[in-house]
């Protein structure tokens, strides 16, 4: 699973993130069973949230999901049963590893999950 956005351990398990840009944010999951944690269900989609203050989050971080593919470090973009969409905007990177010009400044191609070795980068996010 591609991650990507800011999140926050609490209680042992890891909640995705969204400020709501006063001094709380919104922990957000799938999970049914966190209503007994006191979420509420989402009206429009099959997610639970929760509002907290940002005083409560103390392991919170922005996570990015990296890719290795033919000894490359490269952009993971999106994946699909097969395959994930890599991509950089270096020009030099971009032709030793056969990606296709796909903007002015970018390049990127799907290629087998299985060539790309997938890693993220976390960097704690300070209040």
């Amino acid at each position: 699973m591609l991650k990507s956005g800011d999140y926050a351990i609490i209680n042992n398990f890891e909640y995705e993130i969204y400020d709501n840009g006063d001094d709380t944010f919104n922990l957000v999951t799938n999970d049914p069973e966190s209503i007994k944690e006191g979420f509420s269900k989402d009206n429009f989609s099959n997610i639970f949230f929760k509002v907290i203050n940002v005083k409560d989050l103390k392991n919170a971080f922005n996570v990015k999901t990296y890719g290795k593919y033919k000894n490359v470090e490269i952009n993971v973009h999106k994946e699909n049963e097969n395959q994930f969409l890599v991509g950089t905007s270096d020009s030099s990177i971009a032709k030793t590893i056969g990606l296709d010009r796909t903007d002015k400044y970018y390049y990127e191609k799907w290629v087998p999950k299985e060539d790309v070795q997938l890693f993220e980068v976390r960097k704690p996010l300070i209040f």
